[in-house]
């Protein structure tokens, strides 16, 4: 008699479909939850190191600004020469020898960047050179004798990297410095063979630069913008101190401005008038951009030399993505030529950050601004003012990157001001 056997348990073809069914959706919601999560953290960490950078860039910047040395007048000036002295030959007078310049600011154009390519803007003057006391090197600098034959050295980046510890020119207590932000690749499209949009970058991205040398003065003086017009140069007299630069830029303040917008843009200045701007020539005599300018005769003469009571010093920097500082915060949907003034963006989401009142966006290598009530997210449409922080208007085809960045500011009071009195 054969027994039939107890039907074994299982599961039906039904109950597994639906038993994968949830597991698929328990996976999905883990994965989303950890792709939120990562996001989250990515996010996190990206903001705190933009946070990171932007306390770390203005405290050199800030400390060599306070620390600007001038030319210490003659108490008392020498008398004029007789008129009509008949044992003076005038072509025998001694010549004044031209006061070292001492504070020197504006744009510069790179003699080995495309030439449509905008000017550069730095801050060149002499300060204070604290780290002679305590720099071995610099401490023994002017004791050695120079051998027959054997130059003298200055204190340079070269001599710096040589580990020269003799024949070293004294410093003297001083050092010229100058800060500013150059393209560091100024055509990747040289390598890949034609421009493209993603290559735009280059232009948009900077890398601050500080130069140094001691003494103060000579013929390879960085008080001369000529002895630093190129990334050759720039990069053979100075050390990159930041990358990721959107923008950098000096707004000086004399003493009779109340504010800075107190005198701002209003052109030639008088003594004793307001004025706030980013050029500054201290000798007033080099530079005729300067609203202060005089004359050539006044850069022999240290008595007019003018020096700001306030600089702010305003820096912004490019978010850091996965791929470097090139793809910006966001990019053109549609081209825009030199005359529109609304931009169609990919996102308009960093446009709307909170805490920005007015914000500058950079499209190549033009600055435009625009406020929240001028961003329309439904058209993803942006209404800038064109042609900002002294950049032009130009034509930005669709794919340029757009970068917001991130900005900060600190104001610098000069410890040596003006000669002049308050006019009243």
């Amino acid at each position: 008699m054969t027994r039939s056997l107890p039907p074994r348990a299982g599961f039906t073809v039904l109950e597994l479909l639906i038993a994968m069914a949830l597991f698929s959706v328990l996976g999905l919601a883990v994965v989303a939850l950890l792709g939120q999560g990562m996001t989250i953290f990515s996010e996190g960490t990206a903001d705190t190191s933009m946070q990171d950078r932007l306390q770390s860039v203005l405290p050199a910047i800030r400390a060599d600004l306070a620390a600007v040395q001038p030319v210490s007048p003659p108490e008392v000036p020498p008398p004029p020469p007789p008129e009509g002295d008949p044992g003076t030959d005038p072509a025998a007078q001694a010549v004044p020898t031209p006061p070292d310049v001492r504070l020197r600011a504006g744009w510069l154009k790179l003699s080995d960047v495309p030439s449509e390519w905008p000017p550069v803007y730095y801050v060149a003057f002499a300060r204070t050179f604290a780290r002679e006391a305590e720099d071995p090197i610099l401490r023994r600098a002017g004791t050695d004798p120079v051998g027959p034959g054997i130059p003298a050295k200055s204190y340079d980046p070269a001599t710096v990297d040589a580990g020269a510890a003799t024949n070293l020119l004294a410093p003297g207590g001083l050092q010229e410095v100058v800060w500013v932000a150059v393209p560091e690749d100024p055509a990747p499209e040289r390598r890949t063979g034609a421009p493209t949009p993603d290559s735009s970058w280059s232009r948009s991205v900077l890398t601050l630069y500080r130069l140094f040398r001691a003494p103060v003065g000579g013929e390879k003086t960085l008080l001369d913008p000529k002895n630093f017009d190129s990334l050759a140069k720039i990069r053979a007299a100075g050390r990159p101190m930041h990358d990721g630069v959107l923008h950098f830029g000096v707004t000086f303040r004399n003493v009779f401005a109340r504010s800075f917008t107190d005198g701002l843009g209003t052109g030639r200045v008088d003594d004793g008038q307001a004025y706030v701007g980013a050029v500054w020539d201290s000798t007033r005599a080099l530079d005729k951009a300067f609203a202060l300018y005089r004359d050539a005769g006044s850069l022999a003469d240290v008595r007019d030399d003018v020096f700001p009571a306030w600089a702010r010093v305003e820096v912004t920097l490019a978010v850091e993505g996965p791929f470097g500082f090139g793809r910006g915060d966001t990019v053109l949907s549609t081209g825009v030529g030199p005359d529109d003034r609304r931009l169609r963006l990919e996102s308009v989401e960093p446009v709307l950050r909170p805490g920005q009142g007015e914000t500058w966006l950079k499209v190549g290598t033009e600055w435009v601004s625009t406020t929240f009530e001028n961003v329309d997210p439904s058209e993803r449409l942006v209404t800038v003012a064109r042609k900002g922080r002294g950049t032009a208007a130009a034509e930005h085809p669709a794919g340029t990157p757009v970068f917001v960045g991130g900005t900060v500011s600190t104001d610098v009071p000069m410890v040596y001001k003006d000669r002049y009195t308050r006019r009243r």
